[in-house]
């Protein structure tokens, strides 16, 4: 084959192969929810997760519900977000590993309990039809079919 068609033949598979089925959709509205579900490795690596403890987790519709408690003066100026690892694990039904981030500054004792949801539509995978939710923390892998 000619040198062109080499480049014409590289071109056509880097074009073609641009952008792969599994890439998620960002989330630029929370919709029903409460809030949008970040995707960031880094900042999934840097949260941590023992500031708070989850009661439970629910899916209602495309939202993600959360109830957790911690220790504060009222929680009226938590700062509260749902990480997502940015990778898929490759299983039978696709899975995504999330945290719950707390930001608490507040120097109370008392314990309170909020329930918070997040848009799970960013997480959507174009050929499944569901993928399993691996939640820090939480024992039980919560399952999401849209």
């Amino acid at each position: 084959m000619k040198p062109i068609g080499y480049l014409l033949l590289l071109f056509f598979l880097l074009v073609g192969c641009n952008q792969k089925d599994d890439d998620p959709i960002q989330c630029t509205d929370s919709g029903n929810c409460d809030d949008c579900i970040i995707i960031n490795k880094n900042l999934y690596d840097q949260t941590t997760t023992d500031n708070y403890t989850i009661e439970d987790i629910t899916i209602n519709q495309d939202c993600l519900e959360i109830t957790f408690s911690a220790s504060g003066c009222d929680g009226n100026t938590w700062e509260i977000d749902v990480i997502d690892l940015g990778g898929i694990a490759e299983t039978a039904v696709p899975q995504r590993d999330l945290k719950l981030k707390l930001i608490n500054n507040e120097a109370c004792l008392a314990v309170f309990t909020r329930t918070i949801s997040f848009n799970l539509a960013p997480l959507q995978l174009i050929n499944y039809s569901a993928v399993n939710l691996k939640i820090a923390d939480y024992p039980t892998v919560i399952s999401y079919e849209y």
